[in-house]
This record gives C-alpha cells, structure tokens and sequence, in this order.
C-alpha cells in the first residue's frame, strides 16, 4: 500500500490435472499484476 492508498499486487498460479485425466499435462501458468485505486482518487470527490 502506497502513501496515496493506492495497492499493488502480484500472484502466481499453476493449475494442473496431476496426471489424472492422460499423462501428457502442461497445466497452465498464469501471473496477475493487480492495481488498486480509491474510486475517489479516479473519480474525483
């Protein structure tokens, strides 16, 4: 959280069938930046 109370985030996630469904799985990876700001900070009060 910044002094302006904007946030910022990351993550990470891999989702996979562990083999059960056939043995070839590249599963999926994804990484998420997320950006939060007050909506009076965009907006205006």
């Amino acid at each position: 959280r910044f002094r302006n109370r904007v946030r910022l985030g990351l993550a990470v996630h891999h989702i996979s069938n562990a083999g059960l469904a056939s043995d070839d799985n590249p599963g999926a990876n994804t990484i998420a930046l997320y950006l939060s700001a007050p909506f009076d900070m965009l907006f205006g009060p």
